[in-house]
C-alpha cells in the first residue's frame, strides 16, 4: 500500500486529488477481483473497497471522500491509449504481456476478456504450461513459456512445465 500511496502523491504533485484509478490483472467487476489466473490468492477480494479505505487513511485528509476505482489492467491501458491519442470516440483494443497475456478494450464492455486464457486451438497435442490451459494464448506466449527456455524451446527438457 505504501508504494501505491507514494505513486498517488507523486502524480498529484501537491494538487487536489479528484479520483484514483488502478489497473489490476484479472476479471474485475464492481471493484471485486472475480478471478485473476496468475494471482489465485486474490480471487473474490474486494480490492476497490480495501484500497479506498487504505488510501484514505494513508493519504490523510488529501483523499477523504475521493473515489477509488479498480479496473482490469489491460482495459486501463486501452483507455489510456485512447485518451492520449484523442480516440475516445472509437474502439481501442490492446494485448498486454507481463506475468501473463491480457486483452483490454476501450470502451469497456461487459464480458470476460481474460485474453491469455482464450482458446486458439483445440489440437490435443498442444501443451499446457503452468496456469495456462492447452491451446491458449498464454501457453504459446505467456511468461510461463518464456521461463521454460529460449525460442528453441524443447518441452521434454523443461522441468517447469506440467508435462516436463
Amino acid at each position: 500500500m505504501e508504494c501505491v500511496r507514494q505513486q498517488v502523491e507523486k502524480v498529484a504533485n501537491g494538487a487536489e486529488i479528484a479520483a484514483i484509478g488502478i489497473g489490476f490483472p484479472g476479471i474485475i467487476r464492481a471493484g471485486v477481483v472475480e478471478d485473476s489466473p496468475n494471482l489465485h490468492q486474490v480471487k473474490g477480494f474486494a480490492l476497490q473497497a480495501a484500497l479506498q479505505a487504505a488510501l484514505a487513511s494513508a493519504l490523510g485528509g488529501k483523499a477523504a471522500g475521493v473515489p477509488v476505482r479498480v479496473f482490469n489492467d489491460a482495459d486501463v491501458m486501452a483507455a489510456g491509449i485512447a485518451a492520449t491519442q484523442g480516440k475516445l470516440h472509437q474502439l481501442t483494443r490492446v494485448w498486454t504481456l507481463g506475468n501473463g497475456v491480457g486483452f483490454g478494450r476501450y470502451p469497456s464492455s461487459e464480458g470476460i476478456w481474460e485474453g491469455g486464457h482464450s482458446v486458439v486451438t483445440l489440437d490435443p497435442k498442444e501443451i499446457s504450461v503452468g496456469a495456462a490451459g492447452a491451446g491458449t494464448w498464454k501457453a504459446f506466449s505467456g511468461a510461463a513459456l518464456c521461463a521454460c527456455a529460449s525460442w528453441t524451446w524443447n518441452p521434454k527438457k523443461c522441468s517447469k512445465c506440467s508435462h516436463g
